[in-house]
């Protein structure tokens, strides 16, 4: 029996040294699979120590999180910022310039077969950007009395050609010329044109058109009927852009 008991001694020795061993090795694999970079020469720290680096991981964990979400909400208020800029500019009808143009126009019957007119343009800036002009354009033509051609045409029926809204009035005399005008905003600027006209002509149409050529391509036009059976002058004014 003593033998016996010896036995169990030693066989339950040596399961208590394997179940250690495997302990400690599982123990170890553990602890490999949560900090791969430790080095084991050292003992990982305990107590006081490792509690100030448990802080010390949290505080730049938070730090970090902090800065995501700051990033974040930064570009989301500049994406909302852009937006109701936009939005602003479209209200205010500010993409583009405005403008005024109106026509003053006077004549004088100088000669028996001529008649001295004078057409003021003045362009006015109503926006709030700057307005650069580079082309312009003013031309008259005839209406009364009545050019052969017209007549012929009112006789035929086709006095506006298809796919056109206007009639095509005979030409009397035109300026056309590359100009470079700046008005700035709230002001305006006046360009004078005179023409010699024959006295037989009663009534004239009046066209000017003033443009920026770069892009974008913008222009803006008037259109006056002017009787030049009366002396005098007559002021005529319309609102475009």
């Amino acid at each position: 029996s003593e033998a016996v008991t010896a036995y169990n001694a030693w066989k339950q020795s040596c399961l208590d040294h394997v179940e250690g061993w495997l302990g400690g090795a599982m123990d170890q694999n553990r602890f490999e699979s949560v900090e791969p970079e430790q080095n084991y020469a050292h003992p990982p720290p305990s107590g006081e120590s490792a509690n100030l680096a448990m802080v010390a991981a949290s505080s730049r964990s938070r730090l970090e999180r902090a800065k995501d979400w700051f990033g974040i909400f930064q570009s989301f208020v500049t994406i909302v910022a852009l937006i109701a800029g936009g939005y602003w500019f479209f209200l205010q009808r500010e993409l583009f310039p405005s403008a005024v143009i109106t026509h003053e126009i006077t004549h004088r019957r100088i000669t028996n077969a001529g008649t001295w007119l004078h057409v003021s343009v003045k362009i006015s800036n109503m926006g709030k950007r700057v307005l650069d002009l580079d082309s312009a354009i003013l031309r008259v033509q005839q209406i009364l009395p009545l050019h052969q051609t017209i007549k012929k045409q009112i006789n035929r029926g086709d006095l506006i050609l298809p796919g056109e809204e206007m009639v095509r009035w005979p030409e009397l005399d035109q300026y056309q010329s590359n100009r470079n005008v700046r008005i700035e905003p709230g002001e305006n600027d006046v360009v004078n044109y005179e023409f010699i006209v024959p006295s037989s002509v009663e009534t004239v149409k009046i066209y000017s058109y003033f443009a920026k050529e770069k892009e974008p391509p913008l222009g803006w036009h008037k259109t006056s009927i002017y009787d030049l059976r009366e002396e005098g002058a007559r002021e005529s004014t319309s609102r475009v852009g």
